[in-house]
């Protein structure tokens, strides 16, 4: 069969049109995701509380790639292990920016690792919102640095105040520690020292404690021997969990408060039976009744196959307001201004604002530590306090 030349060119022609078509169709559809680097300790000492907000950005995150996406593009994570170091979280931080191109990083959890990332920022010009650095200068003077959580000085007083105003307490103890790396203990002890007595109470023991070569008997024994109605602990859980066992074994019957580090299972663990009825500052409940809650404990519960807490709730409710700042733009310009944009946000932790500062004005939970039905230590819904 014989075929005509002008015959031949046509259907390459044809072949080589189909094939464009094909090619930009092939483009299209691969079109590159924006991607959000993540910086959280994975292993180490904050290993616990990294992994599960890591639980909740991913959560977070799948939904809106199997809703398509943002403006049509795919959402990626970045993620990195700090193991909970500074330098670390520095060096990842610019790989992030430099070779992966992120709009945007969720990190990092300690104060001190996002505190390290202030220069970075703000030289790189690539905004960073943490799910749970408290430290009130982590977002002071820096127009890159952003929070999800609340800030120390408001956990301090807010606690400060419900001792005072709620549970007619009138005299007091502060136990911080002196060694950490960072300043959340004395932080949050001195915001709630100031408003404590600002009310009219009394802090009738004031001190730190060392975590080597220490006497936890000894310092608990002042605040007993003081007759304080409430001993106040802000610090982490293998610390505290040393206080509160020399505390009982002091023969201590008033109550035992912390702030927002309480917040694990791990903490329940440590702290042993002396920690029933201690009473600490939070982000979230499970057991609260809004449909926000409800849905997402019954989507996490799916997800990962155990009850969220906290930290899963920051991390999903940090990841939901990039994906809200992100409809705007992904540039890190575009993102930092629209972060700065969200107003009553409907969150599972609540109604989120974020402010001029790069705060977010959002309520806290006062969470109380009990026995389940099946005997076991647990957290129960007490109050919920509005900004």
């Amino acid at each position: 069969m014989k075929i005509s030349f002008s015959r031949l060119a046509a259907g390459l022609f044809l072949a080589l049109l189909l094939g464009a078509c094909f090619n930009s169709n092939s483009t299209k559809k691969a079109e590159k995701p924006i991607k959000i680097g993540v910086i959280l300790p994975l292993t180490g000492q904050f290993g616990a509380y990294g992994i599960r907000i890591l639980d909740g950005i991913e959560l977070r995150i799948k939904e809106v790639n199997q809703s398509g996406g943002i403006q049509g593009k795919k959402v990626k994570l970045v993620i990195a292990n700090n193991a909970g170091k500074r330098e670390k979280t520095i060096k990842v931080f610019r790989s992030m920016v430099e070779k992966d191109k992120v709009a945007v990083v969720i990190g990092a959890h300690s104060s001190t690792n996002t505190l390290a990332l202030k220069t970075e920022a703000k030289i790189l010009k690539v905004p960073v919102i943490t799910p749970s650095s408290t430290n009130d200068v982590v977002t002071e003077r820096n127009p890159y640095i952003f929070r999800s959580c609340f800030t120390d000085s408001f956990q301090g007083k807010t606690l400060a105040k419900y001792l005072y105003d709620k549970l007619k307490i009138r005299k007091v103890a502060v136990i911080y520690d002196v060694d950490e790396d960072g300043y959340y203990s004395r932080g949050l002890a001195k915001s709630f020292m100031e408003t404590f007595e600002k009310a009219g109470g009394k802090v009738a023991v004031e001190t730190g404690f060392h975590r080597t070569n220490e006497d936890y008997r000894k310092i608990a024994r002042k605040a007993v021997d003081a007759g304080v109605q409430a001993i106040f602990i802000p610090g982490h859980p293998r610390e505290i969990s040393k206080l509160i066992k020399a505390a009982k074994e002091e023969h201590f019957k008033g109550l035992l408060c912390g702030g927002d580090t309480w917040d694990t299972p791990e903490m329940l663990t440590m702290a042993g039976p002396g920690i029933e009825g201690g009473i600490f500052t939070s982000m979230f409940s499970p057991e609260e009744q809004r449909p926000e809650v409800k849905e997402f404990v019954r989507k996490m519960m799916k997800f990962r196959e155990y009850p969220p807490g906290t930290w899963e709730a920051q991390g999903y409710d940090t990841a939901a307001l990039l994906i809200k700042a992100l409809s705007d733009g992904s540039k890190p310009e575009q993102v930092k201004l629209g972060l700065l944009g969200i107003s009553s946000y409907h969150g599972v932790t609540g109604n989120i604002s974020i402010n001029q500062n790069g705060d977010a004005i959002k309520p806290i939970v006062i969470e109380k530590i009990v026995r389940d039905k099946n005997g076991r230590l647990d957290h129960e819904f007490l109050d919920r306090v509005e900004p």
